[in-house]
């Protein structure tokens, strides 16, 4: 419902004027005041979250007559909480420096700041009233700071308003009102558009592998690897110079990568090089720390290890025994020469070793051997005064750093024939050959894999790639790929040892040292739910519900952004002016903040009383601005009424933010420059003759109404907080 207006005060008529003197002064046009803003939008641009960046609005009385400021506050858009506002009147610059022109526009009391500010009247001489109103003579200026300070990142927006009333209260002695201030006549209320883009310089560390195995090596071999530190913050990071302890002697470290401050941008990484050379075989573990100001992860440690656990590429040597060949008869008492060669694709040959044991004297060592070159080619001499006359089966073992095996094997007949009952030419009759028809076959022969029981063990291809050899009941030959470790088999559980324990061809997957997602992040590298790539350390928190950076805060425990923002109106509905004439028009416009940049729907809604009029005052409900035109005249018949005015806007997603604001109308067109006439200075001794003839007393009264305005009321579906 639109409300009336009625005018109470400036009402002059010529029946104050009794008889007596008058010493009347002629009428001189005045000008109402008009409050002039110095800027209409303010972008701060980027702001670190936490700082502030402030800038100075000028408000100014633009007209001949004080003005009253009832309000200059921050508008509660949804984003205000990043803004603040505030003056003071001690501050204002007026152009006339009489003392009690200075009174009436500085209050002592009139200061302010924020939303909720409250303001102390000021009037004539220095005198207060009870309402939120200070004075500003004609011309004076006002500096209103305006502050942006992010609480949240990202584009923030925000508005605020000055409005400026009239006063109806004071009357004089005669009777006759004599406003200590004015309004500005057709801008209530003027509004000011804030934005700015808050950004938070905050390094975040991430590192990356968490363990570094540098394989096996021999010790006059080299491997390099790299450990990757990346900010994946939107701020400065500094680091501490990494540190690796001090017995490591095997692992050195190049930090050539590091800035000389240490100091590693937004959203850029560097490297560390560690060098493995190993001074022996063993098993070496070492720990690289890397600490910087992040305070989420100060500190961040790297295992790395060299020659430990079982490698996965590994392979057994290879040995041939080129002579002498099976069933060789040696009836001298010299030396029994063997021509060995052997091979390992993981080492130099030369660093094989290699033994020959006898199997009649129950397996003892008769010699050690190791290849003179890396031609892997070797020659064994066997002392004969430590066999015994028969035949023997002579046993070569050669094993490789990682205790891998090989096997070769023959047999010596030491002064001694062949049995009649050896079909094969091995030495061995039928009493001990399991099978006289195959030469390599014989009691403590060596396996070999070609599905027989070579050593007569009633065993078949053990030590070879068709037997068991870890337990597990499955071969190197069924897909067994590590058969000397049990927790290594096809389709075996994967657990997280750097082992391939499922044989499948990858690592660790599925466990906390493998990237299972691939968003570079394991479980071990701080990444929370490695079956999701949009979740790790480097992510931007978001309005989800989940930790999407991994930091062990959600959402509003932290600054997180919005996935479907809901868009915002901006500084109300904006008129052009505020208060216009019948038949006059005015545009209206609504600025609107959508964070994901949504397309938005506008939809004003007519006044109910101008529709049930028949007036049609919007030119265009659905556009972002629009023309508002009053009617030729006021349905009530007064002096003036305000009219209500609505608009919607809508997303893409169907999020909504509405607004009413109003607007008044005046029975007669709005004049910015309006006369208006000082009562005559009437004296005590009563009538004169002196008046002017042609004194016009209606002039007394101003040309149009100036009318009491009701600030509009805001009222929003929800306020982001």
């Amino acid at each position: 419902m639109h409300n009336r207006i009625f005018p109470s005060f400036l009402l002059a008529t010529a029946s104050i004027v009794g008889c007596g003197q008058n010493n009347a002064v002629q009428p001189e046009e005045a000008l109402l005041p008009e409050a002039d803003l110095s800027v209409q939008q303010i972008d701060f641009g980027e702001v670190e979250w936490g700082d502030a960046k402030t800038r100075e609005v000028m408000l100014t009385n633009d007209g001949d007559l004080p003005m009253g400021v009832s309000d200059i506050l921050l508008i509660a858009d949804g984003l205000e909480e990043n803004f603040t506002l505030s003056f003071d009147t001690e501050t204002l610059s007026c152009p006339d420096s009489d003392e009690t022109a200075r009174k009436r526009a500085n209050p002592d009391t009139a200061t302010g700041g924020g939303s909720d500010t409250e303001l102390d009247t000021g009037g004539s001489g220095g005198e207060e009233d009870d309402s939120n109103v200070f004075i500003m003579d004609a011309g004076c200026e006002l500096p209103i700071q305006v502050s942006f300070v992010p609480v949240v990142t990202g584009e923030v927006h925000g508005s605020f308003s000055v409005e400026t009333v009239l006063d109806e209260e004071t009357e004089d002695a005669s009777g006759i009102s004599d406003p200590l201030y004015y309004r500005d006549p057709d801008g209530f209320k003027k509004v000011v558009l804030l934005e700015g883009t808050a950004i938070k310089g905050q390094g975040n560390i991430v590192v990356t592998p968490r363990t570094l195995d540098m394989g096996h090596l021999w010790t006059t071999e080299t491997n390099t690897q790299y450990i990757s530190i990346m900010n994946v913050g939107d701020g400065d990071l500094t680091l501490d110079e990494p540190s690796i302890e001090s017995d490591c002697t095997s692992f050195t470290m190049d930090t050539a990568n590091f800035d000389d401050d240490g100091v590693l941008p937004a959203e850029s990484s560097t490297v560390i090089a560690v060098d493995f050379a190993p001074e022996s075989l063993d098993a070496e573990y070492c720990t690289i720390t890397i600490t910087s100001d992040d305070e989420d992860t100060p500190e961040i440690e790297v295992s790395v290890q060299g020659n430990a656990g079982s490698d996965p590429e590994n392979e057994p040597p290879s040995v041939t025994l080129h002579s002498p060949s099976v069933g060789y008869q040696h009836t001298s008492g010299s030396p029994i020469v063997l021509e060995l060669s052997m091979f390992d694709i993981n080492q130099p040959a030369d660093t094989l070793f290699c033994k020959v044991k006898s199997a009649v004297l129950q397996e003892i060592k008769l010699a050690d051997c190791t290849p003179e070159d890396e031609s892997g080619n070797v020659t064994v001499e066997i002392e004969t005064e430590l066999l015994d006359a028969g035949v023997d089966t002579f046993l070569v073992t050669v094993t490789d750093q990682s205790e891998k095996q090989a096997y070769a094997s023959t047999t010596v007949l030491w002064m001694s024939g062949y049995p009649e009952s050896d079909d094969d030419g091995d030495g061995f009759g039928d009493d001990d050959d399991c099978d006289d028809s195959d030469s390599n076959t014989y009691p403590k022969a060596a396996e070999i894999h070609d599905g027989y029981d070579n050593d007569c063990d009633g065993a078949v291809d053990e030590k070879t790639l068709g037997s068991d050899d870890d337990g597990d009941a499955i071969s190197e030959a069924d897909g067994d790929c590590d058969d000397d470790d049990n927790d290594t088999y096809p389709n075996a559980p994967e657990v997280a040892d750097q082992k391939d324990n499922d044989c499948d061809g990858t690592v660790d997957e599925g466990t906390s040292l493998y990237d299972d997602d691939e968003d570079g992040f394991s479980e071990l590298d701080n990444d929370c739910d490695d079956s999701d790539p949009t979740i790790n350390p480097a992510q931007v928190e978001l309005c989800d519900g989940i930790d999407n950076n991994c930091n062990g805060l959600r959402d509003d425990q932290e600054d997180c952004e919005e996935i479907t923002s809901e868009p915002l109106i901006i500084g109300g509905i904006r008129m052009s002016q505020t208060a216009i004439g019948v038949g006059e028009s005015t545009t209206m416009m609504v600025e609107v903040f959508d964070e994901d940049g949504q397309d938005i729907t506008y939809t004003w809604q007519e006044d109910q009383v101008l529709t049930g009029e028949g007036h049609t005052s919007i030119d265009n409900i659905s556009a972002a601005a629009i023309t508002w035109t009053a009617p030729s005249e006021l349905p009530s018949g007064d002096d003036g009424e305000i009219f209500n005015v609505t608009v919607v806007i809508s997303d893409e997603d169907g999020n909504q933010d509405w607004i009413f604001d109003e607007i008044t109308v005046y029975s007669e067109p709005v004049l910015l420059y309006q006369n208006i006439y000082p009562a005559p200075d009437i004296q005590s001794s009563g009538c004169s003759d002196d008046t002017p003839d042609d004194y016009d007393y209606s002039m007394l009264v101003p040309c149009m109404p100036l009318l009491a305005f009701s600030l509009a009321r805001r009222r929003r579906k929800q306020t982001k907080a």
